[in-house]
């Protein structure tokens, strides 16, 4: 696959000490999320990329709390999501993969419906939250957030 957003994660197979090599998973495991998540439509340009590069194991501190590398955590991660929402009277009406998770209770998203680079969002759990996704405040896209936690890890901090 040809690199076009995530170029700073390509050039950085370790980003920070003590971290495995990231791994990513090949095409035909990308094109079957995208039949389970995105009804065989094709994912965002950046995140098919970061699922390329590093969507088995990632080295940017992102997790989906699934102790897995399979591309099933994606879909599992997905259903618990559903189930906790609808619990609280919510749901999404548009298109979305979580590409984070944090003890269940926040997650990170993209909408599969905003171009190929697209907004990452964020949606907590928690009673007092926002009862929707909101925006990142220090990115403008899905590939801004792939650099700043390089960048991160490159410089030795934790962003989160």
């Amino acid at each position: 696959m040809k690199i076009e957003y995530l170029k700073s994660l390509e050039q950085n197979i370790v980003t920070m000490k003590n971290t495995l090599e990231r791994k990513g998973y090949t095409m035909v495991e990308i094109e079957g999320l995208e039949m389970q998540l995105n009804n065989g439509e094709a994912f965002p340009k950046s995140f098919r990329e970061y699922l390329f590069l590093a969507g088995r194991r990632n080295n940017v501190s992102l997790s989906i709390g699934a102790f897995t590398d399979e591309p099933e955590k994606f879909t599992g991660v997905k259903e618990y999501f559903e189930e906790e929402i609808v619990k609280r009277g919510l749901s999404m009406n548009r298109p979305y993969v979580i590409f984070h998770n944090k003890d269940g209770e926040s997650f990170s998203l993209i909408h599969l419906d905003e171009g190929d680079d697209p907004m990452p969002y964020h949606f907590e759990l928690y009673e007092e939250s926002p009862k929707e996704p909101f925006e990142y405040t220090n990115v403008k896209s899905f590939s801004e957030l792939i650099d700043y936690l390089v960048d991160s890890g490159l410089k030795g901090l934790q962003p989160w």
